[in-house]
């Protein structure tokens, strides 16, 4: 399964949001719940949205095999601010082979402005959270903080692989 905003400047013939992801996926009317829920999924590919105001922007239980890259998730369009109410960046509970970000930081997700997490993995395996701006703006030099942890890895999680992320601490 891959949803991929990048098309949407292809389709439209121009980039109208240059400093981001062209498709706005906001919560602030869906009364609570995740913006994306993926229940026992494999071969997850979420990249180039904006995810905010949801309770869980990205959402993925008992799932393998998952990729998250280049998605703002807990901030508006052009990175600047927090969302309204975005309760958490990303969870991932009881999953394998997660990537949240990429090799590169041309991919870097930004995940900033989120009321709770910015990251929650709880009993994952084989994770790697890479190259992403965490509680930062997109330009990376104002603080954006997620309110309680940026990253939190749970018990029951192994083999977690933590790199090349700019991270500013919470509130």
């Amino acid at each position: 399964l891959v949803i991929d905003g990048a098309s949407q400047a292809d389709f439209i013939g121009s980039d109208a949001n240059p400093v981001g992801p062209e498709i706005v996926i906001d919560g602030r009317l869906a009364l609570g719940g995740s913006g994306f829920y993926f229940l026992t999924c494999r071969s997850i590919v979420v990249q180039d949205l904006v995810v905010t105001n949801f309770a869980e922007n990205l959402d993925f239980t008992g799932s393998d095999f998952i990729t998250v890259a280049g998605c703002y998730l807990g901030t508006d369009a052009l990175g600047q601010s927090a969302g309204e109410t975005s309760g958490l960046g990303v969870y991932a509970g009881n999953c394998r082979n997660v990537l949240i970000g990429a090799d590169t930081k041309s991919r870097a997700n930004l995940i900033s402005g989120n009321d709770v997490r910015g990251v929650l993995l709880d009993s994952c395996s084989i994770a790697r959270i890479e190259n992403n701006r965490i509680g930062v703006d997109r330009t990376g030099q104002k603080a954006l903080h997620n309110n309680f942890e940026s990253i939190l890895v749970q018990s029951g999680s192994d083999s977690i692989l933590i790199s090349g992320n700019q991270i500013a601490g919470e509130k």
